[in-house]
């Protein structure tokens, strides 16, 4: 897959840091694109929020 690097760059503006995050070759297989990247990200990061919530 050209392209890959199997990196995400992170930005916490929050507590300014910057880290950088691999994930799985099998992650950019499966979710073709940035698109497909960010579904597969806000699916692990959003676990625990409602959906319907005041945040």
């Amino acid at each position: 897959m050209k392209g890959w690097w199997g990196r995400i760059l992170r930005v916490d503006l929050t507590n300014n840091k910057v880290w950088v995050q691999e994930y799985p070759e099998e992650v950019a297989k499966n979710f073709i694109g940035g698109r497909g990247l960010a579904a597969w990200i806000l699916w692990n990061e959003a676990k625990n929020v409602d959906p319907l919530g005041p945040e």
